[in-house]
């Protein structure tokens, strides 16, 4: 009979186990099923705690989520409140926080894996993390890092200057000024500077859209802190102007130059500027462009 008992014992589960259906979950395969626990919405996370739940199939992927079971096993304490970083808290302070082992031990588990928690209502992915779980525990879940994190933005944020208001004169600035109106960099200060040499100063904002580069959206910008008061333009005295001094100027063509020039020769001397359009030497437009920087005399610039 004691033989009898022996060979039931300890053979017959043997062969049990060699022939049994190979759907079933083993001791092996369930270890190596949670070695792997991911939480995502297709994959459900389980942990060690859930070999005492009888799983006899694995959950398939469409399958809803299993209902949560407090374990009754568990003896009840009344909980400890304190504040907790989700991100940091160990397992034996979620225990006493209230929490249920089986979810203490997925929380830490998804965070070993490389998940972070990053509102309170992250918290609710958890397995078994229920919304009574939730509102116990709401008011004292908190995130220093992040509000360290934002500590250092609105830090950044308050010792950032704000873009000074200023006026600029455009024909006596430099480039450091220039450089002080929103939108104006390094290249543009230098190119309003040498425009404004070769046309003798400006008499006019919409003169920097002739600037290379220069659009009407950025003129837009700093129109209301640039001004023009210095309105002593270098004057070009077409009696006494040579080729070199008539053609640097960008209102003026090489074609255009040579009709100067021409004409000068044949009536020695300009007694009116208008002379200039009814010889058709310009039209209208452009010696109306020119004619703040023409002179028929030397006139010095101050």
């Amino acid at each position: 009979m004691l033989l009898f008992l022996i060979i039931i014992i300890f053979v017959v589960p043997r062969i049990y186990f060699k022939y049994k259906d190979p759907s079933r979950i083993t001791d092996v395969d369930f270890d190596a099923w949670i070695a792997e626990v991911e939480y995502n919405d297709s994959v459900y996370v389980y942990t060690q705690d859930l070999k005492q739940d009888s799983i006899d199939t694995y959950y398939g992927k469409n399958n809803s989520k299993k209902p949560y079971k407090e374990n009754k096993n568990q003896s009840k304490v009344d909980p400890v409140y304190f504040k907790f970083n989700p991100n940091t808290v160990s397992y034996q302070e979620l225990i006493k926080l209230g929490v249920y082992g089986k979810t203490a031990s997925i929380l830490i588990k998804f965070r070993d894996k490389g998940a972070k928690f990053y509102t309170k209502e992250d918290l609710t992915k958890v397995y078994g993390f229920d919304e009574k779980l939730y509102a116990k525990l709401e008011d004292y879940i908190i995130f220093p890092e992040k509000k360290q994190y934002e500590k250092k933005q609105n830090k950044y944020f308050k010792e950032k200057k704000p873009f000074e208001i200023v006026t600029v004169e455009l024909n006596t600035s430099d480039t450091t000024e220039l450089k002080k109106l929103k939108g104006i960099g390094s290249v543009f200060a230098k190119r309003i500077i040498k425009y404004r040499e070769l046309l003798g100063g400006y008499y006019s904002k919409n003169q920097l859209l002739e600037v290379y580069g220069f659009t009407e959206e950025l003129l837009e910008k700093i129109q209301d802190n640039i001004i023009i008061q210095d309105t002593n333009l270098q004057k070009i005295n077409i009696n006494t102007a040579d080729f070199k001094t008539l053609i640097r100027h960008p209102y003026i063509s090489k074609e255009e130059t040579n009709y100067i020039l021409n004409y000068r020769n044949a009536i020695l001397e300009y007694t009116d500027l208008n002379i200039l359009v009814e010889k058709e030497i310009f039209s209208q437009e452009n010696y109306n462009k020119l004619k703040p920087y023409l002179s028929l005399t030397d006139i010095p610039h101050h």
